[in-house]
């Protein structure tokens, strides 16, 4: 009987352990000014939305469609402030930005990072992300 117990045990382990990591891998993005080499991502006065994946990423797939679903809502002067980075493409970029997972999303205002998530979240997380609930 102690045998699932434990088994239980050790998943239910596992998953608070990703849990804290993912919380204190994002508290550690919060605050930092963002590189040089993206202040032509940063340039908006209002919040923009940084998404950092990688296609072959499960996650990544699913935040992704939620992203293009927020996208798609704003006003055409708007979709500027969502923008998806490859980071296998812009590896340079992602580690700049201390990117150690994905999915990831930045929220930038005047140029400092003031929210990092880890993980896939919904199209209404996203939208409170970016101030748009």
């Amino acid at each position: 009987m102690t045998g699932p117990i434990l088994f239980i045990g050790g998943i239910v382990g596992v998953f608070l352990l990703i849990r804290w990591y993912s919380q204190s891998a994002a508290r550690a993005l919060t605050g930092r000014k963002a590189p040089e080499s993206a202040s032509d991502l940063t340039l908006h006065t209002e919040s923009i939305l940084l998404y950092f994946f990688h296609p072959s990423c499960a996650p990544c797939q699913q935040m992704g469609r939620n992203i293009d679903q927020i996208a798609e809502s704003l006003a055409d002067n708007q979709q500027g402030r969502i923008q998806k980075i490859d980071v296998g493409e812009q590896h340079d970029l992602a580690l700049e930005f201390g990117i150690s997972a994905t999915p990831t999303t930045l929220i930038i205002k005047d140029g400092i990072v003031t929210q990092a998530v880890i993980g896939a979240k919904s199209p209404k997380a996203i939208s409170r992300l970016l101030g748009l609930n």
